[in-house]
């Protein structure tokens, strides 16, 4: 409830009203991992993600949400830090319905050393993950 509220005023903050100045909406909202996400109102441009990958059997249900919420054209960016070997199984599901492209390889070698520990990766629908 705290962090959904400091999300709230962050968003209150950045974006007036809930809009953008390119004229979209921001809001920030609860949700768990495979349960229905039609209130929220889909399908998203883009989904922030931030430490989410702590409970390795919610991984499908992460996945099918993610696949739910994001629009043909949407962005999903994720941040976690590295705690287990079976992050690599979300990797693998995740591959299934989208490109994943691993952000750190962006970093200067400065900011790799300092997250050295944190994983940050994007998830995009391609033309093969469209059609399949």
């Amino acid at each position: 409830e705290r962090v959904l509220g400091v999300m709230q005023e962050n968003v209150g903050a950045n974006c007036r009203g809930g809009g953008t100045a390119s004229g979209g909406r921001s809001r920030a909202a609860v949700l768990s991992w495979g349960q229905d996400a039609s209130h929220l109102e889909p399908p998203f441009d883009l989904v922030l993600g931030a430490d989410i990958l702590y409970l390795p059997d919610s991984y499908s249900a992460l996945v099918d949400t993610l696949d739910a919420l994001l629009g043909t054209d949407g962005l999903c960016l994720l941040a976690w830090e590295r705690r287990s070997a079976l992050e690599a199984r979300f990797l693998d599901r995740a591959w299934e319905r989208f490109e994943v492209c691993d952000l750190c390889q962006e970093l200067d070698d400065a900011a790799r050393l300092e997250f050295a520990n944190v994983a940050i990766v994007s998830l995009r629908r391609t033309a093969r993950h469209l059609e399949a």
